[in-house]
C-alpha cells in the first residue's frame, strides 16, 4: 500500500513545528509496512516579503528529510484575507512534484481541510485515488471567522462533500462537523508509544503531588494551578511546573513564599517522563487544547488527569471515570483540593487513566488508520472494476 500525505502541519527547516504527522507516517511504516510520501503545501512568497520572519523559512524551500520521511514542497498562492484565501488555489492546476510523478498511490490522506483537502481532491481526479481528510482545530477556527457566503466557506463545503472519508481526533470537532455541515466523521485520536506505559505501580516513587508540563503562556492558565495549590496544600505537598515561557516570571512571583512550589524550566523529554512517573496528579486547565498529547503521556505514567471541559481528550477519556473535567476556576480549585486529600480516589482515577492510555498506543491507532485506508481502497477498486465492466 502506498499513501500520499498532504499536510501543512510539518516542522520546516529553520522553524519548529508539531511532528505528529511525521510520527504517524513513521508508525504506519513500522506496523504495516505502508509506503508514505509527504507533500507540504507551501505558500508562495514574493521577493521582498521573504525577509519577514513569518515567511523566511519558506523562501526557496527544497525537499528535506525528517524522521525517515522526505517532504516535498508544493507551492500555492494564498491571498491575505481569510474569506478569499484560497481563491487562486481553487483556480490553479495542481501537479505532483517531479520526483513523485511516476508513483502510483492507493490513497491520499489530507491532514487539514484547507488547503490540504482541496489539493488532495484535485490530485485525486488525476490519480483516481480516494481521499481521506482529517479536520483539525485550525480548520474549525478559520470557518468560524469567515461569512457563510464567502469563497472559503464555499470551497470548504465542497471539499467535505468530495472527500471519501472524514476523520477527527477529538469529540468536539466531530460534533462541530455534524452540527455545521451534517457530515459524520470518524474519531481517531493520537497515539503514544507502548514503551511509555508504566506497567507496574512503583511503590514509594510518587513523591510529586501535582505536576504541570506546559509552556508558560496565558491560555495554559498555570496561575490557576498555583492559586489552587496554595489554597489547599500542606507544606509537605509539592507542585512542580515544567516548562518555560513569557509568563514564567509572573508565575514565580505568584508562588513567592511557597518553598513547595518548584519551577524546573524547560527540560529534556526523558526528564519530563521522569517527573510524570513520580507525580500523582497531572493538572492542566488550559483554555483550549485541540487534543493534548501531554495528558495521554501523563496517563501512561499513572497520573490522575484534571483538564478543562473543552479539552480535546474529553470524549476520548471518560468524564468522571478516566479524567476529571472542569469549566471554571472554582470548579478546578474544588476538584484539585478534594483529590489532594483522597488517596483512594487518586488510585482509582490513576488506574482508569492508565487503562485508557493502554487503548491508545500506536499499535491500536495505526490499526484504525489501516482499516479506514483498506476499506476505502477496496471500495475504490470495486468502483473501478464496475465502471470498466460497464464500459
Amino acid at each position: 500500500m502506498r499513501v500520499l500525505f498532504v499536510s501543512k502541519n510539518i516542522p520546516v527547516p529553520g522553524r519548529a513545528g508539531n511532528p505528529i504527522i511525521l510520527e504517524l507516517a513513521q508508525q504506519l511504516r513500522k506496523h504495516y509496512s505502508i509506503k508514505v510520501d509527504i507533500l507540504f503545501p507551501k505558500e508562495w512568497v514574493p521577493w521582498g516579503v521573504h525577509f519577514v520572519e513569518k515567511y523566511r523559512h519558506l523562501w526557496k524551500l527544497r525537499p528535506w528529510q525528517n524522521r525517515d520521511s522526505t517532504i516535498f514542497p508544493l507551492s500555492y498562492y494564498r491571498l491575505p484575507t481569510n474569506s478569499q484565501a484560497f481563491r487562486l488555489l481553487d483556480l490553479m492546476e495542481v501537479k505532483l512534484p517531479y520526483d513523485l510523478e511516476d508513483r502510483k498511490y492507493d490513497l491520499i490522506h489530507a491532514h487539514y481541510l484547507l488547503p490540504d483537502t482541496l489539493i488532495s481532491n484535485r490530485l485525486s481526479k488525476k490519480l483516481k485515488t480516494p481521499v481521506v481528510s482529517t479536520i483539525r482545530g485550525s480548520d474549525w477556527k478559520l470557518l468560524q471567522k469567515v461569512p457563510n457566503h464567502s469563497h472559503t466557506m464555499k470551497i470548504a463545503k465542497q471539499q467535505l462533500q468530495n472527500s471519501n472519508k472524514l476523520l477527527v481526533f477529538n469529540e468536539p470537532m466531530k460534533q462541530f462537523i455534524y452540527s455545521a455541515f451534517g457530515y459524520e466523521a470518524n474519531l481517531v485520536p493520537h497515539g503514544i508509544d507502548s514503551s511509555l506505559l508504566m506497567i507496574e505501580q512503583q511503590k514509594g516513587r510518587k513523591d510529586i503531588d501535582v505536576l504541570v508540563v506546559a509552556s508558560a503562556i496565558k491560555l495554559k492558565r498555570l496561575d490557576w494551578v498555583i492559586r489552587a495549590f496554595k489554597d489547599h496544600s500542606t507544606p509537605e505537598m509539592s507542585l512542580f511546573l515544567v516548562g518555560g515561557g513569557p509568563e514564567l516570571e509572573s508565575l514565580k512571583n505568584l508562588a513567592k513564599g511557597y518553598n513547595n512550589i518548584h519551577f524546573t524550566g524547560k527540560v529534556s523529554r526523558s526528564k519530563v517522563f521522569d517527573y510524570m512517573r513520580r507525580s500523582k496528579i497531572f493538572a492542566l486547565p488550559s483554555t483550549r487544547e485541540t487534543f493534548g498529547m501531554v495528558y495521554l503521556e501523563a496517563a501512561a505514567k499513572r497520573n490522575v488527569i484534571i483538564a478543562s471541559d473543552n479539552t480535546g481528550i474529553k470524549g476520548v477519556f471518560k468524564s468522571g471515570e478516566e479524567a476529571l473535567f472542569i469549566n471554571s476556576y472554582e470548579d478546578f480549585s474544588k476538584t484539585l483540593g478534594k483529590m489532594l486529600y483522597d488517596p483512594e480516589k487518586q488510585l482509582i482515577f490513576s488506574k482508569n487513566a492508565y487503562f485508557r492510555a493502554t487503548k491508545l498506543t500506536w499499535e491500536t491507532i495505526t490499526k484504525q488508520y489501516y482499516n479506514h485506508y483498506l476499506s476505502l481502497i477496496k471500495n475504490n477498486i470495486r468502483k473501478m472494476e464496475f465502471n470498466n465492466n460497464k464500459n
